[in-house]
């Protein structure tokens, strides 16, 4: 078993990419990631590390932010997570949020509390799905549409208001219109709207090579239960299709039944279950 650091993020990416790449939907959260790390490079003092066996990368594991570990997709053996583990002690790397696949996370966890004596909580548990086809459903009739700067402070409120109903364990931005203006004038948000109205947003993250991302599914409390969200999901899935994505990936709460029932309806196929667990106070 060989572990190796890697002082910033393109050495790193250089030499995980292809490793990732063979497992690259459940590897995208890394994937892209590294790939926004590099398009705008902000990140100081990263912790990057590949774990080895016989030559082949069996865990790849970074904190872009203080205390954030970010595991790679697939289970990964016993040994490396030991290693792993070993290293962060070693470094005085204290973890206060985990996020990796379920089985990865679970065996991972104990060794942390055994070494820093920190407790931890499961938060959520996601699922990855993945969709090749868009399944035919009937929509209601609106308007889906890139959306702009005007839309700027309506996407702003939606975006924090999604973080108090959907990622309770997780910080919104200090300053939300420096984060999500540079992705609105990207092009990465859309909605849909009815009588005019705009009812529902839907944003792309993390392109990878064949497969992308769609994120911040979020539809007002007065707009829910009318397929909305729905319509929003379906056009963003087909529009990406259309230009020339292969593979489109969603991750949702399993606690959220309704919601995996609609994805699944629209072709998205469940593949793994990735755990977040935080630090309990």
């Amino acid at each position: 078993m060989k572990l190796n650091s890697w002082p910033d993020v393109p050495s790193f990416f250089d030499k995980v990419r292809s490793a990732l790449e063979l497992e690259e939907g459940l590897n995208s959260r890394i994937l892209g990631l590294c790939l926004h790390a590099l398009k705008r490079p902000s990140v100081s003092n990263p912790y990057l590390v590949t774990l080895e066996q016989d030559g082949i990368i069996g865990l790849t594991a970074l904190m872009l932010k203080p205390g954030k570990l970010i595991l790679s997709g697939s289970f990964a053996e016993p040994e490396l997570l030991q290693a792993l583990a070993d290293d962060l002690n070693q470094s005085s790397l204290l973890v206060n949020f985990l996020n990796g696949h379920q089985a990865s996370a679970e065996y991972l966890v104990p060794i942390l509390t055994r070494h820093s004596g920190l407790q931890y909580e499961l938060l959520q548990r996601h699922c990855f799905h993945e969709l090749t086809q868009l399944e035919p459903i009937q929509l209601p009739e609106g308007l889906f549409r890139q959306a702009d700067m005007a839309d700027l402070d309506l996407i702003i409120g939606w975006v924090l208001d999604f973080y108090k109903t959907s990622l309770p364990t997780e910080t919104p931005p200090a300053d939300p219109r420096s984060v999500i203006g540079p992705s609105l004038a990207d092009g990465d948000y859309f909605l849909w709207e009815t009588d005019g109205q705009a009812r529902a947003m839907v944003a792309k993250m993390r392109p990878c090579t064949t497969g992308i991302t769609l994120g911040w599914v979020y539809a007002p409390p007065e707009a829910r239960g009318q397929g909305h969200a729905t319509s929003v999901t379906a056009h963003m899935t087909q529009h990406l299709l259309e230009s020339g994505w292969r593979l489109c990936w969603l991750f949702t709460d399993i606690a959220n039944p309704v919601s995996n029932h609609i994805y699944q309806k629209l072709g998205y196929r469940p593949v793994s279950m990735f755990d977040f667990y935080g630090r309990v106070p």
